[in-house]
């Protein structure tokens, strides 16, 4: 996946960094709180307790934000996938292998996690250059699952239908991260068993 920068100003001096952060983690808390729809660069100045200036001497428009908070989920959904693969013991078919990854995502997680998805997923649906960071993640990631699925289960799919079960294990996700507390664990369980029965039927 190429790096995409969406900075201003890149920071090289520790308290600069460091305020970066801050704005960062002002602009995930303010996210999940107020939603895609009402994020502001004033509510993030705010949060973080400077001058607007502060916020555009390293990002430009909020738009630059959304694409770094993107870029950095992109990568951490990266890591949960690849170190779950590390952590598998024996071989399982594709099915299972796809439910096993599924289920970890969902416990690797917390709720705030969850919530900061449907927001990203709703900015990248908005923003044309988040949705190419997407794409370019996706061809990605395609290559990556088809071959550890192919290691760990010696079973081969067709690059289509690794993009369809990544897009339909997304939708599942944010069904379940946007599910009320009393129902999320019979929907967990559905959209498992849904993911699982829509690779066995390639399978």
């Amino acid at each position: 996946m190429k790096e995409m920068s969406a900075m201003r100003k890149t920071p090289l001096q520790p308290r600069a960094r460091a305020k970066v952060e801050e704005i960062l983690a002002a602009s995930r808390q303010v996210l999940v709180e107020r939603g895609f729809e009402n994020f502001t660069t004033n509510h993030v100045a705010d949060a973080v307790g400077c001058r607007i200036g502060t916020v555009y001497r390293y990002f430009a428009h909020k738009d630059d934000i959304y694409r770094r908070l993107y870029d950095e989920w992109l990568a951490e959904e990266k890591r949960v996938n690849m170190q779950a693969l590390e952590d598998l013991t024996e071989p399982m078919n594709a099915a299972d292998l796809v439910a096993f990854l599924f289920r970890r995502h969902i416990s690797e997680h917390t709720a705030f996690d969850h919530a900061l998805a449907v927001e990203l997923t709703k900015a990248m649906m908005m923003n044309d250059r988040i949705r190419e960071a997407d794409k370019s993640y996706e061809a990605d990631i395609v290559n990556t699952v088809r071959d550890n699925v192919l290691a760990y289960s010696n079973q081969q799919f067709s690059p289509m239908q690794i993009k369809f079960a990544m897009r339909l294990a997304v939708s599942l996700l944010l069904m379940v991260s946007i599910a009320e507390d009393h129902e999320r664990k019979q929907i967990e369980d559905l959209a498992i068993e849904t993911l699982r029965n829509t690779v066995k039927s390639w399978m």
